[in-house]
């Protein structure tokens, strides 16, 4: 077998994943990380304040509040295509794939559909399963400060442990045996090709079928709207009276300073720049 055939060989790539334990390293530090930041959260909620700062290791800890919104998906698409441009609003919306079915709306947007995108889907039978045991790690027998020296370094390995299976998945992408078969099958399990979620032109959907249409069928990327709200590129009016905050939810994140850092930095520029944009 040459160099180009064992690259896209899609079942000799899953087996190298399985042998080399590479997989099992990946799921066992995700099981770690999520029961250490666990640990670190109960450790660490009777102190005071909500920010906990480990100079030495350049990481921190820390509680954020973070809303929880009912949402008008219906009254935001009516506002965004009455007032913003539509390029934007369109960027915003996507369509509501169960409801379509539900409705039986899919074939009708046939004419409209953009090239399909795949992913790849490892399942992993019982001999694969036999490589990728997790298990409970016990905590309580150290300090803060080195459970949270234990997240960082078990932070990086999974790090590396993401860039070798994303390096995986990308390889099944171009193996021509999966392409033409959609599935194929190893010692450890199989390797499906699946295709994501359809997507259309809203451009030529709103076009054709009207308004009424999107507003039916429409979602909105709040995560993506809030963004262009704090960048100045929309008004805020347009979400805010059709949202309603209904609890905030206090969420424990644990990260590196300089991360935290370009993340306030970028939050601080953007509220500059909106501020800017209003008062110009």
């Amino acid at each position: 077998m040459n160099e180009q055939r064992r690259d896209n060989n899609a079942s000799a790539a899953f087996i190298e994943l399985i042998e080399s334990r590479t997989y099992q390293r990946l799921k066992q530090a995700e099981t770690f990380l999520k029961q250490a930041k666990e640990a670190l959260r109960f450790m660490l909620e009777p102190h005071e304040g909500k920010r906990h700062e480990f100079k030495n290791l350049n990481w921190v800890a820390k509680f954020v509040a973070k809303s929880i919104w009912e949402t008008d998906h219906n009254g935001i698409i009516e506002e965004l295509l009455c007032y913003v441009q539509p390029e934007i609003a369109f960027s915003l919306i996507k369509l509501d794939v169960k409801s379509l079915k539900e409705d039986n709306q899919v074939d009708m947007l046939n004419p409209f559909i953009l090239p399909t995108t795949s992913y790849i889907r490892p399942t992993l039978n019982k001999k694969g399963k036999s490589f990728t045991v997790n298990k409970d790690y016990l905590f309580g027998g150290q300090s803060v400060e080195e459970l949270v020296a234990e997240i960082l370094t078990v932070t990086e390995e999974l790090q590396k442990h993401q860039e070798r299976y994303e390096d995986f998945k990308k390889s099944c992408l171009s193996c021509p045996d999966l392409r033409e078969r959609k599935k194929v099958t190893t010692p450890y399990g199989s390797i499906s090709l699946l295709n994501n979620k359809p997507e259309w032109d809203l451009e030529r959907v709103f076009g054709a079928l009207g308004e009424e249409f999107l507003i039916n069928y429409g979602k909105v990327d709040m995560t993506k709207i809030d963004e262009y709200i704090l960048k100045g590129i929309i008004p805020k009016s347009v979400v805010s009276a059709h949202r309603k905050l209904v609890d905030i939810r206090v969420d424990f994140v644990v990260m590196d300073i300089a991360a935290e850092e370009r993340a306030m930095q970028y939050h601080r520029s953007k509220q500059i720049n909106a501020s800017l944009k209003r008062y110009a």
